[in-house]
């Protein structure tokens, strides 16, 4: 089978699939529309597609092991598109983050797969939802997806519009850091600001831990570690006059290692409870969303090569990115491996969550046929 000829064929099916899901963005958990609209293609196709947890969807074609997972997640943003395209969504949520393409290659490899006269093993197929809030894969795997039947490798992927069209890129072992998004609630007691005295001021607070957190990079971690950690929202009071009874601190620390995660978090809640005693006042952290490292099989990062090598150029040592997936989860479980396919075209690359992003349609392609070759290299024995 040449998969890329495969692939041409399906070319005015994968227009029409990737444009529908587009004008239909949901996000998180909620993808009532977007999950009707996925298992109706999949039975349309002869594949028989299971709800697995809170608004996942699973099939399998093949039978026996090995088994390899294939996931694509289906969740948009909550943010208005400004891209200018004709098939454009006009409901405050947009997929900014390419999912919409993403859903379309795995069922145009659901669609090559049913032409295969035998799988030698099983493919499981993973409609995931709530990625953009990095909790449906650990959703779906509470609801059983590595099992019945149990997975042994898993096959992923991101596409991006800052990478040329065409291409595929990875590199071996970590390549995304694993994210950890932070709320700090600091409690003071509110007083008129003529008698400041008789207060406790959590916006003082807030900004001598500000400054103490900074201590935590410049000091605490090695500069040779690749770690970020970012204050986005400062938010307290009303008035110039009061001081409040609360501030909020947001943020996000990235770590790319997870000894160095392990200690950066234990640090970052010692600093913040600690600073806010020494002032009186209280603190609570609160992470309510969080991603692990994307770390990427070793041996298949080099055995697995030859098969994204057929199918399109391949960048198998890029550089690290400082963006998170969580497609770490499954990681954790089983060897796995995730790839960024490129879809910029002859556009000036964007990076994504924006809100005037295009992808080059052409890129789906690349993805199709990536999930496809991996399926049979990994079932016909190479593992």
């Amino acid at each position: 089978m040449n998969i890329l000829d495969e692939i041409e064929q399906l070319q005015e099916t994968l227009i029409q699939d990737r444009r529908t899901l587009h004008q239909m963005p949901e996000t998180t958990f909620d993808l009532d529309q977007t999950t009707a609209y996925i298992k109706k293609r999949l039975i349309e196709m002869g594949y028989t597609p299971h709800d697995l947890g809170n608004h996942g969807i699973v099939t399998t074609i093949g039978t026996g092991s090995p088994c390899l997972l294939l996931r694509s997640d289906m969740d948009a943003l909550p943010m208005a598109e400004e891209s200018g395209l004709d098939f454009a969504a006009h409901n405050g949520k947009m997929h900014a983050c390419g999912h919409d393409l993403h859903m379309t290659m795995l069922l145009g490899a659901c669609a090559i797969f049913k032409q295969l006269k035998e799988i030698k093993g099983t493919i499981k197929i993973l409609f995931q939802p709530a990625e953009e809030i990095a909790s449906g894969a650990e959703a779906m795997i509470d609801a059983g997806v590595l099992e019945n039947p149990h997975v042994d490798a898993a096959f992923g992927m991101h596409i991006k519009a800052d990478q040329p069209t065409g291409t595929i890129a990875y590199c071996p072992g970590v390549m995304m850091p694993s994210s950890d998004f932070f709320t700090v609630q600091i409690h003071g007691k509110s007083v008129h600001g003529s008698a400041p005295h008789l207060g406790v001021d959590p916006i003082s607070i807030a900004a001598h831990t500000i400054c103490n957190l900074e201590m935590l990079t410049a000091r605490e971690i090695d500069a040779a570690e690749r770690f970020t950690m970012t204050i986005g929202s400062l938010q307290a009071g009303t008035t110039g006059n009061i001081i409040p009874d609360e501030a909020v601190l947001k943020g996000s620390i990235r770590c790319f290692d997870p000894d160095v995660r392990v200690k950066v978090l234990e640090r970052f809640e010692e600093i913040i409870t600690d600073t806010a005693q020494m002032y009186r006042g209280e603190a609570l952290v609160n992470f309510p969303m969080r991603a692990l490292t994307v770390n990427n099989n070793e041996t298949f990062a080099k055995d697995w090569l030859p098969a994204l090598q057929s199918i399109a150029k391949v960048d198998a040592h890029c550089q690290p990115l400082s963006i998170s997936e969580d497609f770490s989860y499954f990681m954790e479980h089983v060897p796995s491996l995730f790839v960024l396919v490129g879809a910029q075209g002859d556009r000036p690359p964007v990076s994504l969550h924006n809100s005037h992003i295009i992808f080059d349609e052409e890129g789906m392609k690349t993805g199709i046929a990536a999930y496809v070759a991996i399926a049979l290299h990994y079932l016909q024995g190479t593992h």
